[in-house]
C-alpha cells in the first residue's frame, strides 16, 4: 500500500510541476526561456495561415553565408545542453541544409537558411514547415 502511496504522490507532484519540470530534466529551455528569446528577435512572427498561400518551391542549395552576415536565421531547436544542440544540427547537415548554432545565454540555438534578406528567410520558414522539416514553435532568429 506504501508503495501506491508513493507512485500517487510522484504522479502528483509531477502533475503540478508540468511540462517545463520535464523539459528542465531533458535539458531543454522551459517555456518562458523559449518566450524570452522569441521576444529577443524582432522578425515577427509568421501566421500559420500563410503556409498554405506559398508556393511549393524547393529549398535553396546551402548558403555560404555566416550567421554574423547573414542576420536572419530559422531557428529549430534551442537546447540547454550543448550536446544535444549538435546532435540536432548533425541531424539537419545529414538532410543537406546548412546549420548555424548560436549561443544565447545558456541556451544553445540551432538555426538553418542564414539569410540577409528578411523576406527571404520567412518563405524558407514557411517552406521547412510545408515539408515537415521544422518544428511547430519554430521561429525566425534577427542576429543583426
Amino acid at each position: 500500500m506504501k508503495m501506491y502511496s508513493v507512485i500517487g504522490l510522484a504522479c502528483a507532484l509531477l502533475l503540478a510541476a508540468g511540462c517545463d519540470f520535464l523539459r528542465s530534466v531533458a535539458g531543454r529551455p522551459t517555456t518562458e526561456e523559449l518566450r524570452a528569446l522569441r521576444e529577443q528577435s524582432a522578425a515577427p512572427a509568421v501566421p500559420e495561415a500563410a503556409v498554405a498561400e506559398e508556393e511549393e518551391d524547393p529549398l535553396p542549395d546551402l548558403l555560404s553565408s555566416s550567421v554574423s552576415e547573414s542576420g536572419y536565421l530559422v531557428i529549430v531547436g534551442a537546447y540547454r545542453e550543448p550536446r544535444h544542440a549538435a546532435r540536432s544540427a548533425e541531424r539537419y547537415r545529414r538532410d543537406g541544409y546548412e546549420v548555424c548554432m548560436v549561443e544565447r545565454g545558456a541556451v544553445t540555438l540551432v538555426g538553418l537558411c542564414p539569410s540577409s534578406d528578411r523576406e527571404e528567410a520567412r518563405r524558407a520558414l514557411l517552406r521547412l514547415r510545408a515539408k515537415g522539416a521544422c518544428p511547430e514553435g519554430s521561429w525566425i532568429l534577427n542576429d543583426r
